[in-house]
């Protein structure tokens, strides 16, 4: 993002304190902040003083450092729930589906604490016909699903201990049914970046699903591009998974 065409130098500085905090991730002195930014101590610290007045940040008593306030987080919550992200993915969305001329769906697990399926929260059609199209609130299995493996592959052990304690069924014979055979595919989707549905869930059905991150490099969510194996081709392939990739790097992106 460009820099505005009339600045006002104390509010860039304050904003500037705050980037320079958000992206440092943790406590910092003034004499310590004035030095990354190239300032006057007495300019910090006045900023400073203004940002604490209206809680955007704190002073530690201990240390005398600070750090990002109740208030920004107070804002983010608003921010998340007046704009869903889904909404703020459409356009991106929109342009995959433009591109790949084939279906594109959004989801996540349908409950980040306990063992879920994956829920549908967007989709975006095509003309193409689709035989297997989940509507938007459904759920899909997430053991043989691209965006289901694609958000497992972002869980720690015992999640997908406690997930397949209920059981791995069998779709097609390409489902992965054994939870080691899962926890290898998921390790190298997370290393690559994308997952695929290889007709795991339904024959003749293809699926690439790649992350949506927070800035914790959590997966929040997935996008995918489904499409039959008719369409989706060995030759189509890794320009789906780079178009899906870029997309989900760009929704990524917004949300940070």
């Amino acid at each position: 993002m460009g820099k505005p065409k009339y600045p006002v130098s104390a509010i860039e500085r304050a904003l500037e304190i705050l980037m320079l905090l958000f992206r440092e991730k943790r406590e910092m002195g003034i004499t310590e902040i004035a030095a990354a930014m190239g300032l006057h101590k007495s300019t910090v610290h006045r900023a400073l003083t203004t940002l604490q007045e209206y809680g955007f940040v704190e002073q530690n008593p201990v240390t005398s450092k600070y750090w990002l306030g109740i208030r920004l987080f107070s804002l983010g919550m608003l921010y998340r729930e007046k704009m869903r992200i889904q909404d703020l993915a459409r356009p991106f969305t929109e342009e995959l589906a433009r591109k790949c001329r084939e279906v594109v769906h959004m989801g996540i697990l349908e409950n980040q604490h306990e063992v879920g399926r994956v829920l549908v929260i967007d989709k975006v059609e095509t003309e193409q016909i689709l035989s297997l199209t989940p509507r938007i609130g459904s759920g899909t299995p997430a053991h043989c699903s691209a965006m289901g493996k694609m958000l497992l592959a972002y869980q720690s052990d015992e999640y997908l201990e406690k997930f397949a304690a209920q059981g791995l069924p069998r779709y097609t014979k390409n489902t992965i049914t054994d939870l080691e055979e899962l926890k290898q595919e998921l390790r190298k989707i997370k290393e690559q970046g994308y997952a695929l549905d290889r007709e795991e869930i339904e024959v003749g059905l293809t699926c690439v699903a790649a992350p949506i991150l927070d800035g914790h490099g959590k997966a929040i969510a997935a996008v995918s591009v489904s499409g039959p194996v008719t369409r989706i081709t060995p030759e189509r392939l890794p320009l789906i998974i780079n178009d899906v990739k870029e997309t989900a790097a760009r929704i990524s992106e917004q949300i940070r």
